[in-house]
């Protein structure tokens, strides 16, 4: 080997070494940049728990409250994470329990958290929460508050607060029965019209009204009753056995226009004494027809002392033994035709049906003590 070839391999290997100290020196400063969990074995490989909710809510249910049970998936331990309805993740136990939840659907979300700091993907569990309380359809029974003494009919309509079925005009009532009823139409699957016809031009009042129960919502809810009270003008009936009686108000309010109906339970409000709540009512010619009526208070008043009785005149007395009940839970019978355990009721007669406080009521407001009432005719 000549002197110039050796020169040549000693320049060689010194630029080889050069390059292998600068490459060297290349591969420190990319560890100081990348950090300790940059080399192949210093990171954490470990597979990242996951959770299972393990029971909630079924899909469709009324309760408005739910209960979710979760489960770490995996062989590290963890924390888990929860949200509902798209709120923030938040931690939380493995049991969470939500309370007084909206109708409506719902979406549960949850995570999983490891020591360090890595999360899974999200389980989420979805269900509806559904009225379970199913409102009764309503009914308002619209005519004039008067008929004048040379008006001869009116016009009735009855509205409900949705679309029913099975209503027919069979299913109201008029009282007296000598009035009647013409030219019942629907409107619509929720509005009836039908024509009231005056009998006679005696003053008194006529009372329109649909017990519970005779039609129903769509959904199969039974309707609830209505009545409306229509004033007649006319001539006076001049009543020679009926005494102006004191503290008698001749009342509206279904609580005791419905007696002989089927309703359901009524709360009203009971006057303090000495009032007395009066509405007259007609049997028919049918002997066979009987009823009772159901009489307490609510809870805040089920102890007070109350009174109901059928009379001959407005808060008159009783016109027999088994025709008044008083007591703080009442009920009486009553028939038309002969009876040994009810009140006997003469068909085609005229009465009076009364209810007020009973003797020592400690019931003293102005607009009345809290009552609740049940015809069954």
């Amino acid at each position: 080997m000549t002197m110039n070839e050796g020169l040549k391999r000693q320049g060689l290997h010194a630029a080889v070494a050069a390059l292998l100290v600068l490459a060297a020196g290349c591969v420190s400063e990319l560890e100081q940049h990348a950090g300790p969990d940059a080399g192949h074995d210093s990171g954490d490989h470990t597979e990242v728990p996951g959770v299972e909710i393990v029971t909630g809510p079924e899909a469709t249910t009324t309760e408005r409250s739910a209960r979710l049970e979760m489960a770490c998936v995996g062989d590290a331990e963890c924390e888990i994470e929860c949200a509902l309805d798209e709120a923030r993740f938040e931690p939380c136990e493995a049991v969470v329990t939500y309370e007084d939840l909206e109708v409506g659907d719902h979406l549960f979300e949850a995570r999983a958290v490891d020591a360090s700091g890595r999360r899974s993907a999200i389980a989420a569990w979805a269900w509806t929460v559904a009225n379970g309380e199913q409102a009764a359809p309503t009914l308002t029974i619209q005519g004039p508050p008067t008929l004048a003494a040379d008006a001869q009919s009116a016009t009735l309509t009855f509205a409900f607060s949705e679309e029913v079925s099975g209503f027919e005009v069979g299913d109201i009532a008029v009282d007296p029965a000598e009035h009647t009823l013409e030219d019942f139409s629907s409107v619509d699957a929720s509005t009836y019209q039908a024509t009231l016809r005056r009998s006679g031009n005696e003053e008194g009042t006529v009372i329109i009204s649909v017990a519970a129960g005779a039609y129903q919502s769509a959904a199969g809810e039974a309707g609830r009753a209505a009545s409306v009270t229509i004033v007649l003008e006319g001539e006076e009936v001049v009543s020679e056995t009926c005494d102006e009686t004191p503290h008698v108000a001749m009342s509206t309010i279904e609580a005791v226009t419905a007696f002989g109906t089927d309703t359901a339970l009524i709360e009203f409000r009971m006057p303090p004494l000495p009032t007395v709540l009066s509405h007259p009512f007609t049997t028919g010619e049918d002997a066979f027809v009987s009823g009772q009526v159901d009489l307490g208070g609510a809870s805040e008043t089920s102890l007070h002392m109350r009174r109901m009785w059928i009379s001959t005149c407005p808060g008159g007395e009783a016109i027999g033994q088994r025709c008044e009940a008083e007591g703080n839970l009442l009920t009486m019978r009553w028939a038309q035709g002969e009876s040994r355990v009810a009140c006997e009721l003469q068909p085609d007669t005229t009465y009076y049906f009364n209810l007020s406080q009973g003797t020592g009521s400690p019931c003293e407001r102005s607009d009345g003590c809290r009552a609740i009432i049940q015809h069954r005719g």
